[in-house]
C-alpha cells in the first residue's frame, strides 16, 4: 500500500512537471511566433515601400561616378 501512494505520488509529481514545461514551451512559441510575424511584417513593408528603389539608383550612380573618376584618373596619367 505505501508503494503504492508512493507510486501514485511520483507519478502526479512528473505530470505537474511535465504540464509546466508544456505550458512554458507553449508560451516560448508565442513569443517566436509574435517575433517572426513581426519581422516578416517589417520585411513586407520595407518590399512595398518604394524607397528601397531610389537607394539601389543611388548606388549605380554612385558606382558610375567611381568607375568615370576612375578614367579620368587614367587619361592625366598618360
Amino acid at each position: 500500500e505505501k508503494d503504492a501512494a508512493r507510486i501514485v505520488e511520483e507519478a502526479r509529481y512528473k505530470a505537474s512537471r511535465i504540464l509546466a514545461e508544456h505550458e512554458d514551451v507553449h508560451k516560448q512559441a508565442q513569443v517566436f511566433k509574435l517575433r517572426l510575424r513581426s519581422l516578416v511584417e517589417a520585411q513586407l513593408s520595407a518590399l512595398e515601400s518604394e524607397s528601397w528603389l531610389d537607394l539601389e539608383d543611388n548606388e549605380d550612380q554612385a558606382e558610375g561616378e567611381e568607375s568615370a573618376e576612375g578614367e579620368n584618373r587614367e587619361d592625366q596619367t598618360a
